[in-house]
C-alpha cells in the first residue's frame, strides 16, 4: 500500500432525502479517520435535499455534491457518475440514509493494511428502522457455504455498505448497471466474485454500518417478487443476464452452483405458470433456460413437467396423487426449487453468535 493514509471515497446517491442525508454525512464528519472524501451525487431532488447537502458542503470542504447529467436516472447511475468523480484509492457506497459507525473507516483501513493484497473487505451491517438499534438485526451471518452459491439464489450475504474496495476493482468491473430497476447491488456482488476478486470477510465482528431498513416502504418490498409479470421477466432476464456474463468471461460455475442456478430460473419460470395461467411465457422461458445452461435434455424435460402437474391438480384430485407420485419417483432429478427460500438474512446478534461456534 502506497500511502499511510489513503484518502477514502464515500459515495452517496440521493433523492429527495433532506430528512436524513444530513444524520448520514454528520455520521462520515465523526469519523476517527480524517482522510476521506463523501461524493454526493444528486437525483433530480425537489425537496431541499440539494440545499442542504449544498450548505454543508460550504462548511466542510470534505464533502463535494454534483447532479446528475446524464441518463437514465437512478441509484446506479448516481453511483457511476461518483465513481468517476472519486478520488480516493478506496471506495465505500452508502445509501443516503445509511449511517457509519465513527470509527468505520479507520478500522477498514486499518485492515486493509493488514491484508494489502486484498482487493476487497466485507464487514457487518446493522438494520435500524427509526433510531439506531431500534431493530438490532443484523443483514446476514456467515456460513460454511460458499458465498458465490449463497447470492446466485438471492441470498445476499453483505449489503450495499458492507464491503470497501480498492477503486481498480469497481472500475475494472465497470461499475453499477444502469438498465436494472433493481438488484443492482445484487449484480455488482455477482461480477466481484464470479471474476474471483481476493477478499476477507468480517462479519463476526461489530457491525460497522447501520442500515436504515424501511420495512413498510423499502424498495424490494414494494416490488412484488413474483406477482407482477413484469417484474418477473425482469429477474428472469437478470439471471439469463449472468449466464451471458458468464459465457463472455469462460467461466465455468461449478457443478453445485450451475443447479443453484438452474433450480432458481426454475421457480421463476413455473410462476408465469402457476401465478400467471401464462403458458406461452413459461415455455418460451424455460426451454431458453435448457438452451442457456445446457442441462441434460432428460432432466430438463422431467423438471418441466412438475409445474403442470402442479396446474392440473385443480381441475382433478387425481393430479395431486400423480403429481406425489412423480416427484417422488424422480426426486433426485428434478429441479428445486426451495433454494430460493433458504436465505439466512436479517439475523440476529444470538444468530451471529451461535454460527461463529
Amino acid at each position: 500500500m502506497e500511502a499511510v493514509n489513503p484518502l477514502v471515497s464515500v459515495i452517496i446517491p440521493a433523492y429527495n432525502r433532506v430528512e436524513l442525508i444530513g444524520e448520514t454525512l454528520q455520521s462520515i464528519k465523526n469519523q476517527t479517520y480524517s482522510n476521506w472524501e463523501a461524493i454526493v451525487t444528486d437525483d433530480g431532488s425537489t425537496d431541499g435535499t440539494w440545499e442542504l447537502v449544498e450548505n454543508m458542503a460550504e462548511s466542510e470542504k470534505r464533502i463535494h455534491l454534483f447532479r446528475r447529467n446524464r441518463e437514465p436516472e437512478g441509484a446506479p447511475t448516481c453511483r457511476n457518475i461518483g465513481i468517476e468523480k472519486s478520488k480516493g484509492e478506496f471506495i465505500i457506497f452508502l445509501d443516503s440514509d445509511d449511517v457509519l459507525a465513527d470509527f468505520c473507516i479507520e478500522k477498514r483501513v486499518s485492515l486493509f493494511q493488514k491484508y494489502p493484497d486484498l482487493d476487497f473487505l466485507v464487514f457487518q451491517s446493522l438494520l435500524f428502522e427509526k433510531e439506531l438499534f431500534d431493530k438490532n438485526l443484523l443483514w446476514n451471518i456467515d456460513s460454511e457455504e460458499n458465498d458465490l452459491q449463497r447470492f446466485l439464489r438471492t441470498d445476499a450475504l453483505w449489503s450495499t455498505c458492507g464491503p470497501i474496495y480498492k477503486k481498480k476493482v469497481i472500475s475494472e468491473t465497470g461499475g453499477f448497471r444502469e438498465d436494472l430497476p433493481f438488484y443492482q447491488d445484487f449484480d455488482l456482488h455477482l461480477r466481484v466474485l464470479f471474476l474471483k476478486y481476493k477478499y476477507h470477510k468480517f462479519l463476526d465482528t461489530e457491525p460497522d454500518c447501520y442500515k436504515r431498513h424501511h420495512f413498510n416502504k423499502s424498495i424490494s418490498n414494494s416490488i412484488p417478487f413474483t406477482s407482477n409479470p413484469k417484474v418477473l421477466q425482469q429477474r428472469i432476464d437478470f439471471y439469463f443476464y449472468q449466464l451471458g456474463f458468464l459465457k463472455s468471461k469462460k467461466i465455468i460455475l461449478n457443478q453445485s452452483q450451475t443447479d443453484t442456478v438452474w433450480n432458481v430460473l426454475y421457480y421463476f419460470c413455473s410462476c408465469f405458470l402457476l401465478e400467471h395461467n401464462n403458458k406461452k411465457k413459461y415455455y418460451k422461458n424455460w426451454f431458453k433456460v435448457r438452451k442457456l445452461m445446457s442441462v441434460n435434455l432428460f432432466r430438463h424435460n422431467l423438471a418441466y413437467l412438475v409445474p403442470v402437474l402442479t396446474s392440473l391438480q385443480k381441475r382433478s384430485k387425481y393430479f395431486i396423487k400423480a403429481k406425489s407420485l412423480y416427484i417422488s419417483f424422480f426426486n433426485k432429478s428434478i429441479a428445486d426449487e426451495t433454494v430460493i427460500f433458504q436465505s439466512a438474512m436479517y439475523k440476529t446478534r444470538k444468530d451471529q453468535l451461535n454460527a461463529t461456534k
